[in-house]
């Protein structure tokens, strides 16, 4: 089982690409769903909205595009409820009511991590956790 379960939006696939590369940096292993096929995008959909398995630790991405999805706010409930989750906002999406500000990541637009203090907070809280999994 990996270390992080990356939760976004197909739409959003492009700019996971940093918070990855920066996760494995530190020797996390990630679960992110990809496309079996270009032929069929649908499946992917399925595959990256199928819910976490509880006990996850799991980064919820919030961005213009998932801060409109009501499937994907239901099941980023669903994860808090039941799983570590880990909220992070790119592009100062705007978030559900539920998600208070004070308990996501800011992460700007998603690039230059490793100089974001929120991304060194999200760190140091996420590395203890992985540890004592």
């Amino acid at each position: 089982m990996a270390d992080i379960l990356l939760k976004y939006l197909p739409a959003d696939r492009d700019r996971i690409h940093a918070i990855e590369a920066e996760l494995k940096s530190n020797q996390l292993s990630i679960d992110t769903a990809q496309p079996h096929s270009k032929k069929n995008p649908d499946r992917f959909e399925e595959q990256q909205t199928r819910p976490a398995q509880p006990g996850n630790i799991v980064i919820v991405l919030w961005s213009q595009n998932s801060s409109k999805n009501k499937k994907f706010q239901y099941q980023a409930e669903q994860i808090m409820e039941r799983d570590i989750s880990v909220p992070i906002i790119i592009d100062n999406a705007l978030i559900p009511i539920w998600l208070r500000k004070n308990q996501a990541y800011n992460l700007g637009d998603g690039s230059q991590l490793y100089d974001l203090p929120d991304w060194k907070k999200m760190m140091a809280n996420i590395l203890p956790l992985v540890a004592a999994k």
